[in-house]
């Protein structure tokens, strides 16, 4: 295989774990399927021991089962075989698909994680990744919102609603404060809280 066959490939590969996602109903589980998780490990560890590594294997897998399902594939491939999967994955491939695959593996280890630190991420430094910002706390507002907002605040001694305020303003993060579970009066008090302070004589 040549340069330009192997870029090729490569975008072809991390082409078909997309469609992979957008195509696989995953439905969760708070139990996962033991019979399930042995023979995906069974089957990760082959694909993962051919030379090449077999991608489309290992895409498959990854991006049709839910997080509870997944993390407890990867806790027994892990058991059983004495090393993780996410380091033959970073041993042995490359790329926007290492990359796509170790979000994915990171997101089914710790899904609330995931977010915190995306959400952290999307509003650190100068600037606001607004994007993240609103597709994360849109996602999740009916969901795990309250658990985010506690792990939030332990991981970083800071509020999720407190950075919101910080990086925001106006009816945009009026909408944010309200998804995160902020009563009316507390967007209030914040509103005149942030325009005392603007308008603050030196």
């Amino acid at each position: 295989m040549n340069k330009e066959e192997k870029v090729i490939h490569d975008i072809m590969v991390s082409l078909q774990l997309l469609l992979y996602l957008v195509r696989h109903e995953r439905p969760n589980v708070l139990e996962p399927d033991m019979k399930t998780v042995e023979s995906d490990a069974e089957a990760l560890v082959a694909a993962a021991s051919k030379s090449p590594i077999q991608k489309f294997s290992i895409s498959k897998i990854i991006t049709s089962r839910c997080p509870a399902q997944m993390r407890a594939t990867l806790e027994h491939y892990k058991g059983r075989y004495r090393h993780s999967l996410g380091k033959v994955i970073k041993q042995e491939t490359k790329g926007n698909f290492q990359v796509l695959l170790r979000v994915l593996m990171r997101y089914a280890k710790n899904p609330v994680n995931y977010f915190v630190k995306a959400l952290y991420k999307s509003m650190k430094g100068l600037g606001t990744d607004d994007p993240t910002l609103i597709r994360i706390i849109v996602m999740r507002a009916e969901i795990d919102m309250e658990e985010i907002k506690r792990s939030f605040y332990l991981k970083y001694s800071s509020s999720l609603q407190s950075m919101i305020v910080s990086d925001t303003s106006g009816s945009y993060r009026t909408f944010l404060l309200s998804l995160c579970g902020a009563t009316l009066s507390e967007i209030q008090a914040v509103s005149s809280l942030k325009h005392r302070f603007s308008t603050r004589k030196p």
